[in-house]
C-alpha cells in the first residue's frame, strides 16, 4: 500500500485509472482504531496481492488537505479511519472505523 499526499497525487490516480477499481485508507497513526483499520487491511493485502497496487494511504494528520479534497472531490463525509473504494470516479462503498475488518474488505471486493 502506497502512502500519498498530495491532491495531484490523487486527481493523478483518478485519471489514470480510470477504468479500475481504487482503494483509499483514510488513516490517523494517533488513533487505537485507525492502527486496528490498518491492520485488518494490511492482512487483507497480504491475503489479496492482486489489490496492493491498486491501493493507497492516506494520513489523515499529516495529509489533512489531501483527506479534506478526497472528502469534498468524492462527496463521503470524512471519517477516519475510512475506506473509500472508487472506481470511473465513482464511490462505489465505503466504510469506517471497526467495521473496517479483512472479511468485510474480501466480502465487498468480490462483488465488485
Amino acid at each position: 500500500m502506497r502512502e500519498i499526499t498530495k491532491t495531484e497525487e490523487f486527481d493523478n490516480l483518478l485519471q489514470n485509472n480510470k477504468d479500475k477499481l481504487l482503494i483509499f485508507l483514510k488513516h490517523s497513526n494517533r488513533c487505537p482504531i485507525s492502527w486496528n483499520a490498518k491492520k485488518e487491511t494490511d492482512t487483507f493485502l497480504d491475503n489479496h496481492v492482486e489489490y496492493k497496487d491498486k491501493t493507497f494511504l492516506i494520513n489523515v494528520v499529516d495529509s489533512r488537505p489531501l483527506s479534506n479534497y478526497i472528502a469534498e472531490t468524492l462527496k463521503v463525509e470524512h471519517q477516519s479511519p475510512q475506506i473509500i473504494i472508487i472506481k470511473n470516479g465513482t464511490v462505489l462503498n465505503h466504510f469506517s472505523h471497526l467495521t473496517i475488518t479483512e472479511k468485510k474488505l474480501q466480502n465487498i471486493l468480490q462483488h465488485l
